[in-house]
């Protein structure tokens, strides 16, 4: 994987990772209120989705991950993040939405739904913008 930070690959992967951060800068934070407005629609928690991104958009070491990952973690009101165990070994992240009990295999197709949608929406408001400009 780019960007990952270890010896071996942490020059690799340092300016297409900063790229990337670069490029959703913008994305990772609208992606909040379209998450949101999903939960809304489909009857998720709306107001957990805004609360939990306000409080816990920067628990994480992305500059962009936390932002759409709280949003979902508080419009299912699920606890996400944590440790996490990779071929190096383990790394111990910040939990998001850490009131909350851990995800279900339920939790997991709800979040299925909610992102689907949410990527329905993200794609006409992208086309209505074209169509404006």
């Amino acid at each position: 994987m780019v960007g990952y930070r270890n010896e071996k690959y942490e020059l690799f992967g340092k300016v297409s990772a900063r790229f990337d951060d670069i490029l959703n800068y913008i994305p990772a934070r609208l992606s909040i209120f379209i998450i949101s407005f999903s939960a809304m629609l489909i009857g998720f928690d709306a107001k957990s989705s805004l609360r939990i991104a306000k409080r816990d958009r920067l628990n994480h070491t992305s500059p962009n991950s936390a932002h759409p990952e709280s949003a979902v973690a508080g419009a299912l009101n699920v606890k996400l993040g944590g440790s996490v165990y990779y071929p190096f070994g383990v790394v111990h992240k910040k939990h998001i939405g850490n009131e909350f009990e851990f995800a279900s295999l339920i939790d997991m197709m709800n979040a299925s739904k909610l992102l689907g949608l949410s990527a329905i929406i993200s794609t006409m408001v992208g086309l209505l913008i074209l169509v404006i400009v």
